[in-house]
């Protein structure tokens, strides 16, 4: 997962660093600093990211043309 990848996903989950941080065990600059590129993600990290942001979480992705004709 690249910082990038990684901006957006909070972004979509709309989840804030400090949040994310608190979730993993990090502080929120250690989240910056990963969306900045400054520091790497590693493997077990990622996992740990993706499950965080599984948990209770609801995907706000904006609904298709279907789905808001048919509500």
């Amino acid at each position: 997962m690249t910082g990038e990848e990684l901006l957006l996903l909070l972004h979509r989950k709309r989840v804030k660093q400090k949040e994310l941080g608190r979730r993993i065990g990090v502080s929120e600059p250690t989240i910056s600093r990963y969306i900045s590129g400054v520091v790497n993600i590693s493997a077990e990290r990622e996992n740990q990211i993706l499950e965080a942001l599984e948990e209770n979480m609801v995907d706000y992705a904006p609904p298709t043309t279907t789905e808001v004709m048919t509500a």
